[in-house]
């Protein structure tokens, strides 16, 4: 949504119900302005939200809100970073992809993050707009300028796809 916080449907209530943020409210989104949202693999769902609002990891069955703020990468003020893409893979590692054409390795478990850079133009402008399971340990990664194969093994990144050729 765009200022305007989540709307979902309750079926206990057989209504939509709205969670948004209000002058500094606890227990509410970081931000009502939402880029992406997923459910992850044990029922929770994560909103990521506006420039530096970080992300939202919300339970429906408790009412509970955890707020996820963003890590800073490379040289980018967590203040600019939106989560334009998540993906929750079957080991339960989340994979976030931003508008600085990086891909993100989230282990929640762990709460750790590492972040791989993609050789795209304009990092300015690398949305990363998909993130899509591939065989084995492999992700394909859309991007503004083409799209990669990310094998989670090894780290390894290759252009599949450049814009500029076609």
């Amino acid at each position: 949504t765009y200022d305007y916080g989540l709307k979902y449907y309750s079926s206990n209530h057989d209504a939509f119900k709205l969670i948004a943020r209000h002058n500094g409210e606890t227990n509410k989104l970081p931000s009502n302005r939402i880029s992406s949202i997923i459910e992850l693999n044990d029922g929770r769902w994560l909103a990521g939200g506006k420039k530096g609002a970080g992300l939202a990891l919300i339970d429906f069955t408790t009412n509970k809100i955890e707020s996820i703020p963003y890590p800073l990468i490379a040289n980018k003020k967590s203040a600019n970073w939106i989560a334009y893409n998540m993906f929750q893979d079957s080991k339960g590692i989340l994979w976030i992809g931003n508008n600085f054409a990086t891909l993100t390795r989230y282990d929640m478990k762990n709460n750790s993050m590492e972040h791989f850079s993609l050789p795209v133009e304009n990092k300015d402008d690398g949305y990363i707009h998909r993130i899509i399971p591939g065989s084995e340990d492999n992700l394909w990664v859309a991007t503004t300028d083409g799209v990669f194969l990310f094998n989670t093994s090894n780290n390894q990144l290759s252009q599949i796809y450049d814009k500029a050729v076609f």
